[in-house]
């Protein structure tokens, strides 16, 4: 089944919670912990999600739902603030021009981002964030994704619309993550669950991670009552899968997905 979402402004539930976040500890050696997250927009507050960034002790996050000095978010400029809070590297890439600012995708990285750039995809206004961070086990391409959304009570030709724009935007995201023949992460909000044709897409080469560990049992929306998947983290073979969880918060609609994965030094 598609996972059918509310638009932003009416996705407010506050109750219930998923297993809470153990306390902050670095990595293992030669392990990176990756978190992919859908902020709504700091809708609820960035101190809740600098929370529960903090909590992650991540050595990469993709954020999804980012504004950058719009109205509605007070002419913040949100990418800067987490990066600065979190003590961590940003590259922010726009979807478009929005309440006088920009809505769109982060990266965030305790090590060097060395190359990165927005990528359009044809056929959606949404974009792609594609980059290079070079790591303590060597350089890992990084693509962050937001995909199209299918809202409820929607004709079937808007509804067919969106449906290929998120296949557009598999490909063109997995086009990214396998032109290099390095390690390579893809992560995100696929709007979409297990099985579906992008789902389908990425499970051609790349490992899910949730899946490998957790049988893909880590439901991430609503994060007041968890019900679908839409949220992951792909990973390339050269990656080992040692954990994949949900961590529990309340501040977005979302729950975050957080990865342990072992890459060996090149």
């Amino acid at each position: 089944m598609r996972a059918i979402l509310l638009p932003l402004a009416l996705a407010t539930l506050t109750c219930g919670h998923a297993a809470a976040a153990g306390p902050p500890r670095p990595a293992e050696a030669g392990t990176l912990r990756v978190v992919t997250y859908n902020t709504l927009a700091g809708d609820r507050g960035l101190k809740g999600i600098i929370d529960t960034l903090s909590s992650a002790n991540a050595d990469l996050i993709g954020l999804q739902e980012v504004d950058k000095r719009t109205r509605r978010s007070g002419k913040n400029d949100q990418p800067a603030k987490l990066a600065k809070a979190l003590g961590m590297n940003v590259f922010f890439a726009p979807h478009f021009a929005y309440q006088g600012g920009e809505f769109g995708l982060a990266l965030l990285s305790k090590h060097p981002i060395v190359k990165a750039r927005t990528v359009k995809v044809k056929g959606s206004r949404l974009s792609e964030l594609d980059a290079v961070v070079r790591t303590p086990s060597g350089d890992v391409h990084v693509v962050v994704v937001h995909f199209t959304v299918t809202f409820p009570l929607r004709d079937k030709k808007e509804t067919d619309a969106s449906d290929a724009a998120r296949l557009a935007e598999a490909k063109a995201a997995y086009a990214l993550a396998t032109a290099t023949e390095g390690p390579a992460l893809v992560m995100g909000d696929l709007n979409d669950d297990t099985g579906s044709p992008p789902y389908e897409v990425f499970s051609k080469t790349l490992q899910d991670s949730c899946e490998v560990k957790g049988g893909g049992f880590a439901k991430t929306w609503n994060s007041a009552l968890p019900i679908t998947r839409i949220d992951y983290i792909w990973a390339s073979p050269h990656f080992t899968v040692k954990s994949c969880d949900t961590i529990g918060s309340q501040a977005s609609d979302h729950l975050p997905v957080i990865a342990e994965l072992s890459l060996s030094p090149p």
